[in-house]
């Protein structure tokens, strides 16, 4: 439920649905300072948004693509007035949905090491830290140029 009225629809990004993908890209802008998403849709990358059922207006997105055996994260956003409601969660739950529907073994990604909130999501979603990057990020993206890459194993 978001705002305790609506309920929450977390579907894949269809190809043709541009004003979607425009709302991911202004998401995405708002949140890092770098593309997760890549443009165009290329093959291989999933793309799943979370709407409100009664709206067209995208709340979050996570964006994956499967390599080897894993499922590779890019990037998981939600717009900043719509965050604390469990769309992060549910994005978060479907992506990893969609790895064990591929049969993968892992779902994987990198976490700024001072995005708290963002570690506590994963952490309560069940992964775990397998290392600290140093350097993962240029310089001048974040003040901490440092990630987390973290895991969680499929059974």
């Amino acid at each position: 439920m978001i705002d305790g009225t609506r309920a929450l629809a977390v579907l894949p990004l269809m190809r043709t649905d541009l004003v979607g993908l425009a709302q991911c890209m202004a998401i995405d802008a708002d949140v890092f300072p770098y593309s997760s998403i890549p443009l165009g849709l290329q093959a291989g990358v999933h793309i799943w948004v979370a709407r409100a059922d009664d709206s067209t207006r995208v709340l979050g997105f996570v964006a994956a693509s499967a390599r080897a055996l894993s499922f590779y994260v890019h990037g998981l956003a939600v717009a900043s007035k719509d965050r604390r409601q469990g769309t992060g969660r549910a994005l978060l739950d479907t992506c990893v949905a969609g790895a064990r529907g591929y049969g993968l073994r892992r779902v994987v990604l990198h976490v700024g090491t001072g995005n708290q909130a963002a570690v506590a999501l994963y952490e309560a979603a069940g992964f775990v830290m397998k290392r600290q990057v140093i350097d993962f990020y240029r310089a001048g993206v974040y003040a901490e140029r440092g990630a987390y890459e973290m895991v969680l194993l499929l059974a």
